[in-house]
């Protein structure tokens, strides 16, 4: 008698899972992870089915990507993953492949082999180097090449502390700390203060990075309630288990609806909505003149905002109404804080101004000897006590000021920005510092007295301290909690606010957030680097350190460029649409503009003029040394997209952004835009050249996308519909060679070229499973368009890079840089970083390639 599919698979399950089923802890291997570990016992004891079938196979793709980064081999699970990729969670067989999932990794837990390092050879002769000032490359064609030798060894030489830049701060409440989740799955944790045991996880059962980003906001704690905001939606968490509201629950507790103290939440930086605290239903919404800046800031009856334009808003809490607005400055950078008689505020000169809450007059000013003018926010969140301000500043300095009459009282150099709110506990304030100091401060004489300091983290501290008796609790920018003694500063325990596990030690995530998208360039031994931490770096090239840095106050997608002495770069997401030209030197401004709105690629520079476009369609030429716009041309003209309305969202392809870096030869500027076409205009009139549509017919993708055209020999190579490359002619802009990707496979990484060759890649899955990477190697068009070989373990969303004969790169579904023979595609050294790569691409610099990791570090490999 044949047994059908679904028997056998019940014999294999229960086969697999009756040792733990029997509670057998020596047949047992734990993830690291109790909830994991819990669920995989759930399973062996009852199959999945429509009640539990969403949490897991969330679950299970966490436990994936754990072992995933661990560097365990999981390739002999390709049709498992194939099959999860296309299973809803809405049929038997659905299920039955999400048991067939955690069965075959119970398989490799066991038994797990590890994809190996590989190292190479030292390279024992000179070394050249050649600047990298653009994204992909030494030129503007965007090749991706550079004459230098480039590493041999695949040795980390060094990394430096690059991160998504977390910033959510934790409440505690009643011996327990509370925390937004970076992740996209956990969005909620609830530890214990004295152990840091895990109490709960709140969650959103979500598979996709990319759909379904972590928190977004610190957890608004009510009597029976954790308010958690993610950029799908708001989760009412219960207070007691983190389990989420259901629509069910949240109907029982309307009648109860209580709008007199509801909570004001930023959703974005251009309106706030006030949150009722039994439902989570918008009572309200407040839309001020300008765009936010700072965090609201709640009192009683009331909260205050201030806008870029300048003014400070005061809105009744229960309604949402303005009750009165102030213009106090140029610009405004938000709330220091606020006591029964004043509000004190900082603005873009580094000035904290205080205002008299009852009259709307400006009692005072505070401006500090140095301020530190790379700053866009110049001061943290400030703690008023006994008419005490305490405030730390970018300039290094924790500030005891007089609210009284603005006089400073002392000051102390920490020497490195504070952006934290400090805390007080007793006689105490400890304050963080951006390069993971925690200082104990006593405030009890007339001059502060330093108590202990302490390094905490290699990556700083953005959030606000929270801190009671049992110590100061504190999360890093790279979303990792500690809580500190407060007599000595030993650490107490240590947690993540993005789900995974610490094995010996390291610490490796579960979920997955997004982010880490800009390029590194280099000029003269200083590489440039900016990310989703609003930070653009300069770091030393031979060892790492920092050489400046400077606030963006956004996250930022573009590479920086650097040409004429100057590093270009523009905000991004939740931004004001600043573009800036910097010292390449000191990182001082030279001049700034909004004319150009946000940007999420890299400027390139010719014949004296820089080219930009911006994420709503519009392309520019502009001066580098003014930031006079010479021409511009809006992407979206003659198309469907021509006459969108930009307010509205109409889903993948709005609006018709300019999402793929220029690239330029001789009098040409080349460029992509959402609108669905490639453009070649001239460099110096702005002339519109020729169009190449790449979008499908019948589609609204966004395409082309983020993978950068490259311009070689005849061609310019360029993604075609996430599907395909493409090779356009560069003179009458007909597509004459294509090469499609494997069904199933995306195709949105930039290519590589040199001499007669190309180098693209694809990859099956990422922002769920990491999952197939591949780089392809091609003849150019002029020698026939022919694929030579491909490589399992590389590229994706990102690039390779060509050094000598090598060709080096990252990957969006393997924890490796990998550099291997350019001509046969044999591996010649492999490195685990523990991270992918996304449009981030790498760079190199003499014996060096340079890489940006999503595990919060850059990567500097020899």
């Amino acid at each position: 008698m044949k047994l059908n599919w679904s028997v056998k698979l019940a014999i294999i399950v229960l086969t697999s899972f009756s040792s733990i089923a029997q509670n057998n802890p020596e047949n047992f291997i734990s993830s690291g992870n109790e909830e994991i570990d819990s669920i995989r016992i759930e399973i062996s004891l009852h199959p999945t089915n429509l009640d539990n079938a969403l949490e897991r196979k969330a679950v299970l793709y966490r436990w994936w990507r754990l072992l995933w980064r661990q560097g365990i081999n999981l390739r002999d699970l390709d049709p498992i993953a194939n099959n999860l990729i296309n299973t809803s969670v809405k049929s038997q067989n659905d299920y039955k492949t999400i048991d067939i999932g955690f069965h075959h990794l119970e398989e490799i837990i066991r038994n797990p082999t590890y994809i190996k390092e590989v190292k190479g050879e030292p390279n024992h002769s000179g070394t050249t180097k050649n600047d990298w000032p653009f994204y992909h490359g030494t030129t503007t064609s965007q090749k991706g090449f550079s004459s230098d030798p480039g590493p041999t060894e695949g040795k980390i030489s060094w990394k430096y502390p690059k991160t998504n830049g977390w910033d959510i701060a934790p409440v505690i409440e009643n011996g327990k700390v509370y925390a937004a989740g970076a992740g996209n799955d956990v969005v909620a944790f609830c530890f214990d203060e004295k152990t840091g045991k895990t109490l709960w996880k709140g969650k959103q059962n979500s598979i996709s990075y990319y759909n379904d980003s972590g928190a977004q906001s610190a957890p608004y704690i009510s009597e029976d309630r954790v308010f958690i905001k993610t950029k799908r939606d708001l989760l009412v968490l219960n207070k007691a288990n983190g389990k989420s509201l259901g629509k069910k629950e949240l109907k029982q507790v309307k009648q109860k609806v209580n709008l007199k103290k509801p909570f004001p939440m930023v959703n974005n930086i251009n309106y706030i909505d006030g949150i009722d605290r039994d439902t989570g239903e918008i009572g309200w919404r407040f839309v001020p003149d300008g765009l936010i800046t700072g965090k609201p800031y709640l009192s009683d009856f009331f909260f205050y905002v201030t806008d870029f334009n300048g003014r400070l808003y005061m809105i009744n809490r229960t309604t949402g109404k303005n009750m009165g607005s102030l213009k106090i400055s140029e610009s405004l950078r938000g709330i220091i804080g606020e006591d029964n008689q004043q509000v004190y505020v900082s603005d873009g000169d580094g000035k904290i101004i205080a205002v008299d809450k009852h009259s709307a007059r400006q009692l005072w000013k505070f401006i500090p000897n140095h301020i530190e003018k790379k700053a866009f926010e110049h001061y943290s969140g400030g703690i008023i006590k006994n008419n005490k301000l305490y405030v730390g500043s970018a300039n290094g300095r924790l500030y005891c000021i007089d609210t009284q009459t603005g006089k400073k009282l002392w000051e102390y150099n920490t020497h490195s920005w504070i952006k934290s709110k400090p805390v007080i506990v007793g006689n105490t304030i400890y304050a963080a510092t951006i390069n993971g100091m925690l200082f104990a401060i006593t405030k009890d004489s007339g001059n502060p007295e330093l108590k202990w300091k302490k390094k905490i983290s290699d990556h700083g501290f953005f959030a606000d301290l929270a801190g009671t008796p049992n110590g100061i609790v504190l999360t890093d920018t790279n979303m990792k909690m500690y809580s500190v003694n407060i007599e000595n500063g030993k650490l107490q325990w240590k947690q993540s606010v993005i789900d995974g596990a610490w094995i010996d030690d390291d610490f490796y995530a579960a979920d997955e957030i997004s982010g880490q998208q800009s390029s590194p360039t280099i000029v003269d031994n200083t590489l440039y680097i900016a990310g989703p931490d609003g930070f653009l770096n300069a770091v030393d090239t031979k060892t790492g350190l920092e050489k400046w840095r400077f606030e963006l106050k956004s996250s930022v997608s573009p590479s920086p460029t650097v040409a004429e002495g100057l590093v270009f770069v523009g905000q991004t997401y939740k931004s004001y649409g600043i573009y800036y030209a910097l010292d390449k030197d000191t990182g001082e401004v030279v001049w700034s503009t909004n004319q150009f709105g946000n940007v999420w690629v890299a400027a390139t520079y010719a014949n004296g003029l820089m080219f930009v476009g911006n994420m709503n369609g519009d392309f520019f030429a502009f001066e580098p040394k003014t930031g006079k716009k010479v021409w511009s041309y809006f992407t979206g003209k003659n198309t469907p997209k021509e006459r969108i309305n930009k307010k509205v969202n109409h889903g993948h392809g709005w609006p018709p952004g300019v999402y793929c870096n220029p690239v330029t030869e001789g009098n040409v500027v080349y460029t992509g835009s959402w609108s669905g076409y490639y453009f070649a205009f001239d460099q110096k009139t702005g002339e519109l050249l020729w169009r190449c549509k790449t979008q499908p017919k019948n589609t609204n993708g966004g395409l082309p996308d983020s993978a950068a055209p490259v311009l070689h020999k005849n061609y310019l190579y360029v993604q075609k519909a996430g599907r395909s490359i493409a090779a356009i002619n560069k003179l009458t802009g007909k597509i004459e060679w294509e090469w499609q990707a494997p069904a199933g496979f995306l195709q949105n990484g930039t290519v590589a070229a040199h001499d007669n060759m190309i180098y693209g890649s694809a990859v099956r899955q990422v922002t769920t499973l990491p999952y197939k990477a591949t780089i392809f190697s091609f003849s150019d068009v002029e020698n026939g368009g022919e694929k030579k070989w491909e490589f399992r373990g590389g590229g994706g969303l990102t690039a390779p890079v060509i050094a000598s004969n090598k060709l080096i790169f990252g990957s969006s579904a393997d924890p490796f840089v990998t550099c291997i023979n350019a001509e046969n595609g044999k591996l010649l050294w492999r490195t685990h970083v523990g991270g992918m790569m996304l449009e981030s691409v790498p760079s190199i610099y003499g014996n060096k390639v340079f890489a940006l990791i999503k595990n919060g570090y850059l990567y500097a490999i020899q």
